[in-house]
């Protein structure tokens, strides 16, 4: 069972990272877009499990879930938030890679506070990840450096907060209130929807940065409410996998696949041109997550 939970999660992840990529460079004009987007995102997500709540009869949340939650529901809203700008001006490929990368923050939070060995693989790793990143602003073209180095602070920004989502569910998933993950990101993902409106208004009162939003029956609109409804499909899975499956086995199958999975889909589905430089950082890169991984 819990390997076919593994594929389901291996298709859902990527999957909505392809379409919050193709949302981010097609249908975004501005930065009330970026909220509109999210919201309709946290807002399915939250349905999505409020269901599976009800049906599995899950047990109220206690203080510490609560609270707990409210701080992953910060971290969710900006990962999707500064992963989302980022996606707008730069490649999928590269920031994909920049993403799984956040994967050092838990091994680095494991070797601090929860007593665990670091290890000569991931020590390798970060410093070869470090080299990988440096490939990936280092660019000849004088024009192109404006654009380049925005993607490049919003890539970093997503993989601070992603690493730091990933501590989050190492610390819940390690307490006594480890059976209360639905909770935990039902409040999140209300946290989230909250936030993005409120931020939604704020951009809304500037009428440069009104958001345009998608009739119901629209394709734009069903790919977000898709893209909703996986973003809470793949967080429940990896959430109870993490805490079921060996560390060994579940994160290296993820990580690879879905990097593999989304630099592919850069290249047949977008038509991702990059420099040799950045193919040779991002070879690079997947050599690094693959010693994390160890």
């Amino acid at each position: 069972m819990n390997y076919i939970l593994l594929c389901l999660t291996i298709i859902a992840t990527p999957s909505y990272y392809i379409i919050r990529n193709y949302l981010s460079k097609k249908c975004v004009r501005n930065k009330s877009d970026f909220y509109y987007l999210n919201t309709i995102f946290s807002i399915v997500s939250t349905i999505a499990l409020v269901i599976v709540a009800a049906v599995t009869k899950a047990s109220l949340p206690s203080a510490y879930t609560v609270v707990m939650g409210l701080l992953f529901g910060v971290l969710t809203a900006l990962v999707t938030i500064f992963n989302m700008y980022a996606l707008e001006c730069g490649p999928m490929s590269y920031t994909s890679l920049i993403m799984t990368a956040a994967m050092i923050f838990p091994a680095l939070s494991g070797y601090f506070f929860f007593s665990e060995s670091l290890g000569t693989f991931k020590i390798t790793g970060m410093i070869i990840m470090l080299f990988s990143l440096f490939l990936s602003v280092y660019n000849k073209n004088g024009n192109e450096k404006k654009a380049n180095k925005k993607w490049f602070v919003f890539s970093i920004l997503t993989m601070i907060c992603n690493g730091s989502i990933g501590i989050m569910q190492k610390i819940h998933q390690s307490s006594v209130h480890r059976g209360e993950l639905l909770y935990f990101l039902i409040i999140a993902f209300v946290f989230s929807a909250v936030y993005s409106f409120i931020c939604l208004l704020f951009f809304e009162k500037n009428k440069k940065f009104t958001a345009k939003p998608h009739k119901i029956f629209s394709p734009v609109f069903w790919l977000t409410v898709l893209s909703g409804f996986l973003i809470a499909v793949s967080n429940l899975i990896n959430l109870y996998l993490s805490g079921v499956m060996n560390s060994i086995i579940f994160f290296p199958i993820l990580n690879g696949a879905n990097l593999f999975i989304l630099i592919f889909a850069s290249s047949v589905l977008f038509k991702e041109k990059l420099s040799l430089t950045k193919w040779i950082g991002i070879i690079i890169g997947c050599a690094a997550i693959a010693l994390l991984c160890l």
